[in-house]
């Protein structure tokens, strides 16, 4: 399936959930870079959904995944900035509302695609 692994994607998205929930409880301390996070393009997906993901283009999945990862790093981002600023309500309030129901969106929406790639083997 032009080298992604499937399994591998959906797992680096859901470490972010609870990357960002151990940043609100203080358990991890660092900085989170926001325009690095804030990039669709950059990620193990990113570079596949731009690069030999293209193949699947035509299919509704693929195009409701662009759309669903883009708003998943866009969110993941204010996230970021919000725990910089210290706003650690409002980032908290966001990772169990927003940015669950887009990482949830993207788990679905991989899992969509394997099924598909397994039918047509």
């Amino acid at each position: 399936m032009s080298s992604l692994n499937i399994d591998s994607a959906i797992g680096a998205h859901v470490v972010w959930k609870r990357r960002f929930e151990f940043a609100v409880d203080g358990i991890i301390e660092q900085s989170i870079a926001q325009d690095k996070i804030g990039d669709d393009t950059h990620c193990v997906l990113g570079n596949w959904l731009f690069g030999s993901g293209q193949e699947y283009a035509d299919h509704q999945f693929f195009q409701e995944l662009l759309v669903v990862h883009r708003d998943f790093h866009v969110v993941a981002a204010q996230i970021a900035g919000l725990i910089d600023d210290g706003q650690i309500d409002v980032a908290n309030n966001l990772i169990r509302t927003h940015f669950s129901d887009l990482s949830e969106a993207v788990v679905g929406l991989l899992t969509q695609l394997r099924e598909h790639v397994n039918r047509n083997l």
